[in-house]
């Protein structure tokens, strides 16, 4: 019973919402478009979170053996406590790495993706299985190079909202990549929340993020960018659909804004709070509380397209 919950804790739950609210997005931007097949949404909503599992398991597993984690005397994480061994953890890297190629294959068979453009979706999901990998672990991890925002936005934003779409059956519309990118840059958000709280230890153990590269205030108005923007252009996309598709009435218009105004409140909230957090717990507070405010979004965004179609 320890061992299992060493590797729930590994698994880090509290992350999955995160990676739960695209693919969320994915599925009311196509019921949106008038193509939503639970069982294939479902398939990908698994790999998701599969994916996001592994990238904990890596993450765990690059920053041990870097010495990241103690540098930063942290005791929190799987390895560092010694709640789980460096072997046993590549193993259970190797063991989530099939449990993904099955639900990504699965999810191309079921789409009907598995013929056609199969190869080059299933080349896509191989790039997010090593990119989940390659955050910290090797000699060349992204995320001790400062590019661990880049990949965040596209793996997060463009290939799994848009890639969901298509599988579902729907066109790459303007909104469609209107929301991947804002949500995208949501999700990037909660990254750089994640590099502020680390960036003194981060910077002794050689970790250069983004954050470390702006500076304090630099990184604050970066996510400042992050959150508005972001927030603005998945509130837009539907805005956008409505009006290209039966004009723009003032009283849809009115319902919109009533329903996403307290939600950019929300983001705008999370923007303040940043200059006030000192603690680590009060960061891990912060990181909580925005991952489950795009859930939040997603979920609102969801319940909406489903009022209006």
């Amino acid at each position: 019973m320890p061992m299992l919950k060493a590797w729930i804790k590994a698994a880090r739950l509290r992350t999955l919402p995160l990676a739960a609210s695209v693919i969320i997005m994915a599925g009311a931007l196509s019921y949106l478009h008038l193509h939503f097949y639970p069982g294939t949404w479902l398939l990908a909503l698994s790999t998701a979170l599969l994916l996001q599992i592994l990238s904990n398991f890596a993450n765990d597993y690059g920053d041990f053996v870097k010495g990241t984690d103690q540098a930063a005397g942290r005791t929190d994480r799987a390895l560092s406590s010694g709640a789980i061994s460096p072997s046993a953890m590549r193993t259970g890297i190797y063991i989530t790495v099939i449990a993904c190629l099955l639900s990504g294959i699965s999810l191309l068979y079921l789409s009907g993706q598995w013929s056609g453009s199969s190869w080059l979706l299933l080349l896509l999901g191989l790039a997010a299985i090593a990119a989940a990998i390659a955050y910290t672990v090797g000699r060349k991890a992204y995320a001790y190079l400062g590019l661990g925002d880049v990949f965040v936005f596209l793996f997060f934003g463009p290939v799994a909202i848009c890639g969901t779409v298509f599988l579902l059956g729907n066109a790459l519309t303007t909104p469609v990549w209107m929301a991947s990118v804002g949500m995208g840059m949501l999700c990037t958000a909660v990254l750089n929340v994640n590099n502020m709280r680390d960036r003194d230890s981060d910077s002794a153990s050689g970790k250069i993020t983004l954050a470390i590269r702006m500076g304090k205030a630099g990184s604050y108005v970066y996510h400042k960018f992050l959150l508005s923007v972001g927030s603005l252009l998945v509130t837009g996309c539907f805005l956008y659909h409505i009006f290209n598709t039966n004009g723009l009435h003032p009283l849809e218009f009115a319902m919109v804004l009533i329903v996403f105004s307290p939600v950019y409140l929300l983001f705008a909230a999370h923007t303040s709070k940043i200059p006030m957090l000192e603690t680590r717990e009060d960061w891990n507070k912060e990181l909580k509380r925005l991952s489950l405010s795009i859930l939040i979004l997603a979920v609102v965004f969801f319940i909406i397209v489903w009022f209006f179609v």
